[in-house]
């Protein structure tokens, strides 16, 4: 859907920036551009930690990010 396109960007973007910086990574580590792939790679993926457009970036031992959520309590009337 057209409209989906704008809320999913920020993610798009963070997700991006992870493959960035694990490459990045890489190549300061000395390893050429062309052998970056693979198990090594996603390693260095899954040790990204950053502050992205959607809140604090970082994966668990499964590869999961960490979600943030807010609870809101709703009652007649309003907010609690």
């Amino acid at each position: 859907a057209p409209d989906a396109l704008p809320s999913l960007a920020p993610f798009i973007f963070d997700a991006a920036y992870s493959f960035i910086l694990a490459a990045n990574e890489l190549l300061n580590e000395g390893v050429a551009i062309d052998s970056i792939g693979g198990p090594e790679f996603l390693a260095k993926v899954r040790e990204a930690r950053f502050e992205g457009l959607t809140g604090s970036v970082a994966f668990d031992g499964n590869g999961d990010r960490g979600a943030s959520f807010h609870l809101m309590n709703v009652q007649p009337g309003g907010l609690v």
